[in-house]
Order: structure tokens, then sequence, then C-alpha cells
């Protein structure tokens, strides 16, 4: 078992993320698991006792662990224990606690395709893209609302372009996303509130959709088309068109917003499950093939 030390900082660390982060019950306890198997396997007494040797050791520990089926644990599994490792260890650092860099853990590569995703700059720059351009403030603030739906949301493309006014409660942050039989309610960030409220605040149209057409000028086209709901293709090229414009080589699309909204929500601590409720998908399999 750890030191008492060690155990106490473990323990400091999920009240830390229970009372400050506000992570739920769920993910701490979650937390909790994947860092009691380091600490069991690995034997430490002192952080200091972290070191590159020991991270070699773990992985290849990881990649021979199997679950209570008896199989091994997916790559994806596997990286959970050491995110948890390696933000429990940037806890240490903001404590100045010496211990290993973070950033010396590398997540478990994985054989399959990647999903390709935004964060840090590159995330901050298509999401201010919209501000920069000579649009009309009302198209402006509309396309930033819906970058940051995306985004904050995780949703598919067509469920952006299907949402109406009367699926947003802005003082409750949450959005209602209707598909086929079957409903979800989703936070929304209070970023993406703050920008909904200042388009939908200059809407003069009687469009029952969250996000509708604007001509050049930015007014309000004729109603006749479908009341003049966006099309999934042409928030697409919406999002392809601030990519670009906001320097991003790679072709980024909706589901790239999509992917990114997954990847903070895993680097958040957020379990597996939940994520799978935020994104809609009927099995958990699905979540287990989103590969970072």
């Amino acid at each position: 078992m750890a030191s008492k030390k060690l155990q106490q900082l473990s323990q400091e660390y999920l009240k830390y993320l229970q009372k400050t982060k506000k992570r739920t019950e769920q993910t701490v306890n979650n937390y909790k698991f994947y860092l009691d198997q380091f600490f069991n396997w690995a034997k430490v007494t002192k952080p200091q006792q972290i070191n590159d040797q020991l991270i070699k050791r773990y992985k290849m520990y990881l990649s021979k662990l199997k679950d209570k089926s008896h199989y091994k644990l997916q790559k994806t599994t596997q990286n959970y224990y050491l995110i948890a490792l390696r933000n429990f260890l940037k806890f240490l650092l903001s404590k100045k606690i010496t211990a290993i860099d973070p950033k010396k853990i590398k997540l478990t590569p994985n054989q399959k395709k990647k999903h390709h995703y935004l964060a840090g700059t590159e995330l901050e720059a298509i999401l201010e893209a919209p501000l920069k351009t000579k649009s009309p403030k009302i198209i402006q603030e509309r396309d930033k609302s819906i970058l940051e739906t995306l985004f904050s949301a995780g949703l598919r493309v067509s469920e952006v372009a299907n949402l109406k006014k009367a699926d947003l409660d802005l003082k409750k942050l949450e959005l209602k996303i209707k598909n086929k039989s079957k409903q979800r309610t989703l936070l929304l960030t209070n970023q993406a509130k703050y920008w909904l409220e200042k388009y939908l605040k200059n809407r003069k149209d009687q469009s029952v959709f969250l996000f509708t057409n604007h001509d050049r000028a930015g007014q309000q086209r004729n109603l006749s088309k479908k009341d003049q709901g966006l099309t999934p293709r042409s928030i697409q090229r919406l999002v392809q068109k601030y990519a670009k414009q906001a320097g991003l080589k790679q072709k980024i699309t909706p589901q790239i917003l999509r992917y990114s909204f997954a990847y903070q929500q895993l680097i958040k601590g957020e379990p597996t499950e939940k994520i799978q409720k935020y994104l809609g998908h009927g099995n958990l399999a699905s979540i287990e093939n989103y590969k970072f």
C-alpha cells in the first residue's frame, strides 16, 4: 500500500475534484479507483519515486491487465488510468510538490484511426473567427453561437440544424435534443449562453428555429422556405470557412468539434457512461471507439 503521506495527498486531490472542480460522485470514485490501482501496484511511498522507469513498467502492466470478463483492457481504458495519474501529478505540481513532470506521461497510442480534435490555441482560434469577419453583427453573433453550441454540447450537425427556440432554456443553461423517439437534455457553457442571448436579443424575425438564415446585409430572408432554418450542409460550410480563416491547415468539420467535446470530457475525468449520454450514443461501444 502507499504510505500515509501519499494516501493523504490522494485524498486531498479527490476532495479537490469534488469540492473545487465540482466533479460528480461517480467521477471522483473513478479517479479513486484508477489511483488506488496505481498505488497498490507501484508500492511507492513518496511522489518523488514516480519516475520514467516506473511509468514505463506501469504501462506494460496495464497492457496485460484484464477486466472482469477476463479480456485485456482496451487501449482507451488503459489511457483512463494514465489520465487519472497525470491529473493527480498536475495537482501535486500546483501544490509545489516535487514529482515527475505530468507531460512525460504519454497516452498509449492506438493502431486504429485516430479522431482529430481541437484544443488550446486551435480551438480558441476557430471559436473567435466569426468575430473577426466583416459580416453584419447579427451573422457574427449567429455563427459564434453555432460554434459555441457545437463545442459546448457535442452535438451532431443535424441536431444543431433542427434546434428550435423552444428547445433552449437559458436560465437553466439547458438544451433539449429530440432525436427520433429519444430525448436528452444537455448543459451549455456560460460562454455559449452569453452568445446565444446576444444573438436572440438582436433577432427581429418570427422563425421558430434557433439558428436562421440572414442575407448579406444581416436581414431575415423570406420565411417561405421551411421557415428558413439552416441546413446541415450550410453549417458544415460555415465551420470549414471559419477553420480556414483561423489558419487551421487540416480540414475541420462539425464532427471534429464533437470529438473535441468528447476529448474535453475525457480529460475532465467524466465517466464513459456519462459521455455516452451526452453524445446520444445508443451503446457504450461507440464511445470506446473514440480514439485520440
